[in-house]
């Protein structure tokens, strides 16, 4: 049975290009392959200027061509190689973008590493979990500590960031991934806290298994802990056979987000694309009756007696 969030997104989403998006720009992290790049295509297709950010000057520029040869503007799409493990460098990355294109009205998140490996092995490579820190958490609060003051002048802007099941699920042998991904909600939470009702909102979105190619990159499987831990091959194993939703149906939910106006009262909260993002919407509109609001759902929290 498909999931009736997907069934909504594809009645919302035009058959045709539509301006929805003009006048917007949008940055989208890791844009050159994968949900970035469907993301990015989405956002063009809408009519936004794209900045599109990714390590490979190959892919990049095939999504900033792709999505340039559908546009009418000059500056419909920029393409710029960085490596997001260079924290101080952002500010300047940033200005550069805005220089182009103009202030940032919306941000995607969109970058990820994975590591599985095993935290119980002698001498685990902890170089290796800080880069997927680094890449995951660090570099996503660099970039929102550079966006929102200028958002939050204009009263208007979305930042999104795309998470993982892993904040809800014990996942073994991913240790770094799941602290990055629970820290990265975690954020989102404080954020929320910190400017929600002045105009920006914010969204922690969990697509479901996508085929990204993610544990294909190197050292997203540490070989020491592939030799050591059966565990390890078996979680490999398991994200590879999980059922798959299509990068587009990511894409497709983070136009909604940003252009639907009801969408804001996600803000701050964990939105799960595999579950009905119509169904909590309705829930959230009967304010403080809503069950979502009485139960404190869809928040990272620990529960006591």
């Amino acid at each position: 049975m498909q999931n009736p969030t997907h069934d909504t997104l594809d009645r919302q989403i035009p058959p045709c290009p539509t301006s929805r998006l003009r006048g917007q720009v949008a940055l989208v992290t890791g844009a050159g392959r994968g949900i970035g790049r469907a993301i990015a295509l989405a956002f063009g297709f809408e009519g936004a200027s794209v900045a599109c950010i990714a390590r490979t000057e190959a892919e990049i520029q095939s999504a900033v061509d792709e999505i340039n040869l559908n546009q009418t503007s000059s500056r419909a799409a920029i393409a710029l190689v960085y490596d997001l493990t260079n924290i101080p460098g952002i500010p300047a990355l940033l200005s550069s973008i805005e220089a182009q294109l103009g202030p940032i009205t919306i941000l995607v998140n969109n970058a990820g590493i994975a590591l599985i490996n095993a935290l119980s092995q002698h001498n685990p490579d902890l170089r290796a979990w800080e880069k997927v820190i680094t890449t995951n958490l660090t570099s996503p609060a660099a970039i929102m500590s550079c966006v929102l003051p200028s958002m939050l002048c204009r009263s208007s802007g979305t930042i999104i960031s795309i998470g993982s099941r892993n904040v809800t699920h014990d996942i073994p042998y991913t240790s770094a991934y799941s602290v990055a991904k629970t820290g990265l909600l975690k954020m989102h939470q404080s954020v929320e806290a910190e400017v929600g009702g002045r105009g920006v909102c914010n969204y922690y979105l969990q697509p479901g298994n996508v085929d990204t190619g993610i544990l294909e990159r190197q050292g997203a499987v540490d070989r020491m802990s592939l030799r050591g831990h059966e565990g390890v091959s078996r979680v490999v194993q398991r994200v590879k056979e999980a059922s798959k939703i299509s990068a587009e149906t990511v894409a497709e939910a983070c136009v909604m987000l940003v252009t639907d106006e009801a969408s804001r009262l996600l803000s701050g909260k964990y939105v799960d694309l595999e579950h009905d993002i119509v169904g909590m919407l309705e829930d959230l509109r009967r304010g403080k009756d809503s069950e979502c609001v009485r139960r404190d759902l869809y928040r990272l929290k620990v529960e006591s007696l």
